[in-house]
């Protein structure tokens, strides 16, 4: 990832550059371990489904990261739109799966 941790003036670890960007997601994503450990008592059920919420973040940053080092403002801008209408795009079909139920 091309984000770095940086000393702010105090000399503590302070984190900069995209893994910023993704702070908020990770930290959705870590707030549904206590879930997917209450749904269901096996064991490789729990791995299975965490393991593919961490697979989800570990994209989306590297998405993420490869726009910023890779492409222009103007390229990165319309990547990030079409990025934008595909992550609605999965919450239509997450709300669809819901209406089912």
């Amino acid at each position: 990832m091309a984000s770095k941790r940086q000393k702010n003036k105090k000399g503590k670890s302070t984190i900069s550059g995209t893994e910023s960007l993704t702070m908020k997601s990770r930290l959705s994503a870590q707030a549904l371990t206590p879930l997917i450990k209450s749904v269901t008592s096996d064991f490789e059920a729990r791995l299975l489904l965490q393991d593919s919420i961490d697979g989800i973040v570990r994209e989306a940053e590297a998405f993420v990261s490869y726009l910023y080092c890779m492409t222009t403002p103007e390229k990165r801008s319309k990547l990030l739109s079409s990025y934008r209408q595909f992550l609605k795009d999965m919450i239509t079909d997450v709300d669809m799966v819901l209406k089912k139920k």
